[in-house]
């Protein structure tokens, strides 16, 4: 049984084709985002780092 059939036998398939289109449509944007977030996250922790060094 696959992930998507496992959630249409939980009544996921009660949810607006709308709604669905919308989530395909936004996913890689939030995707996308996430990414930016983690590696803006990741730089200023190099950031952090180097100063703290500096300070040395």
């Amino acid at each position: 049984m696959s992930p998507s059939e496992w959630l249409r036998s939980q009544g996921c398939c009660r949810l607006s084709f709308r709604y669905r289109a919308k989530t395909a449509i936004l996913l890689p944007f939030f995707l996308l985002l996430r990414a930016f977030v983690m590696t803006q996250a990741h730089f200023l922790q190099q950031l952090h780092v180097s100063f703290a060094e500096l300070e040395k």
